[in-house]
């Protein structure tokens, strides 16, 4: 014995999945566009260094990794933050490679561009911008190491 549902079947054939298609075409457009960010877009690119020491003329010698001292060149800038009690920034400098040092130990001569003796006393990290990449070389290069 069989039942008919006239109103439930007519009801289905009706729907026009106008919402579900829509929302569909929505979060297709999302995705192709995190995907184009992903493949074509620019992060940038830093070396730190928490470890350096005072130089002659105001300058400082931060000492690298080795790798790290590898993309470092003369007139690179960056920023040296100076960290206070309670792990802020207090004091920011502009930084720029003078000259990457062939003494042996990783380092690199940088000039500050502020007051190298005040930086010379508290503890801070350089950073320095080496150049840019997409996250997906990023993400590619962090999962071969």
């Amino acid at each position: 014995m069989s039942i008919t549902f006239s109103r439930s079947l007519r009801a289905i054939q009706n729907d026009r999945h106008t919402p579900s298609v829509a929302i569909l075409v929505l979060l297709g457009l999302v995705l192709a566009g995190w995907m184009a960010w992903f493949f074509v877009g620019s992060l940038p690119v830093y070396v730190n260094s928490s470890q350096y020491e005072p130089a002659k003329d105001g300058n400082v010698v931060a000492f690298f990794a080795a790798g790290d001292l590898a993309m470092l060149r003369p007139g690179q800038q960056g920023k040296v933050s100076v960290y206070g009690n309670n792990n802020t920034p207090t004091l920011d400098y502009t930084v720029e490679v003078m000259k990457v040092l062939d003494d042996g130990n990783p380092s690199a001569l940088i000039y500050i561009f502020g007051d190298a003796e005040r930086l010379a006393n508290n503890q801070g990290v350089i950073k320095i911008m080496v150049g840019k990449t997409s996250p997906a070389r990023m993400f590619w290069n962090v999962r071969r190491e």
